[in-house]
């Protein structure tokens, strides 16, 4: 018996960069399969693209200020 996690080869590549209080990032994450004929699985969801931005800041009374969002396709 084939373990599943030796069937599914993730192909992931992600970019990041920051600038001050941002840091954004794009990812993509491509899954190839290695099918067994006597036990077919179906494979996860690809993310093609995957995109996240963060802003994060301390105001001048010394309050945490966070905003996070992400754009992902399926």
């Amino acid at each position: 018996m084939v373990h599943w996690t030796q069937r599914l080869l993730a192909n992931d590549a992600t970019l990041a960069w920051t600038n001050g209080p941002f840091a954004s990032s794009l990812r993509t994450l491509k899954w190839q399969t290695l099918q067994d004929i006597s036990a077919p699985i179906i494979p996860p969801y690809d993310r093609l693209p995957q995109l996240s931005t963060r802003y994060a800041s301390r105001t001048a009374q010394g309050l945490n200020v966070a905003m996070e969002a992400g754009l992902h396709a399926f």
